[in-house]
């Protein structure tokens, strides 16, 4: 849920560590607010430099991250244009969505990448992706 709802990235297979992204901190802010305030969990946020090692790891695991959001919403769009049942009209609304979708993804990926400094091969790829993407919706 923080995943899709902060357009977070895990920082650990297993999850329990997140990036969450420039764009969507203050919303995040908020709901950290209300949880703690209505739970009796605890949500850390940790926000200090990095050295280059860790931007690395950081990078690393981000990319991974992205790259299966990434391939799972391109294999969606793919079966989506097999969907020859749906209606256009259905159809469009899914395509749109799941635009939207790899937009959050390319977004947390600049996001990611303007904070470590660092160029994200992810983004680009992302990028040039969706701009194919919506060639394709147009034709």
């Amino acid at each position: 849920l923080i995943m899709e709802h902060f357009n977070a990235v895990k920082m650990r297979p297993t999850g329990g560590c997140f990036f969450i992204p420039k764009s969507s901190l203050d919303s995040w802010n908020k709901f950290v607010s209300d949880y703690t305030q209505s739970t009796s969990n605890i949500v850390h946020r940790v926000q200090s430099g990095v050295d280059a090692n860790t931007a690395t790891a950081v990078m690393e695991t981000a990319s991974q991250d992205l790259d299966e959001r990434y391939k799972e919403a391109i294999d969606d769009l793919n079966d989506l244009s097999k969907q020859t049942e749906l209606s256009s009209r259905r159809m469009q609304t899914k395509r749109t969505k799941l635009m939207q979708r790899l937009n959050d993804i390319a977004s947390t990926a600049d996001d990611i990448s303007s904070s470590f400094g660092q160029a994200s091969q992810v983004a680009d790829r992302i990028r040039k992706t969706i701009a194919i993407q919506q060639a394709m919706a147009i034709l």
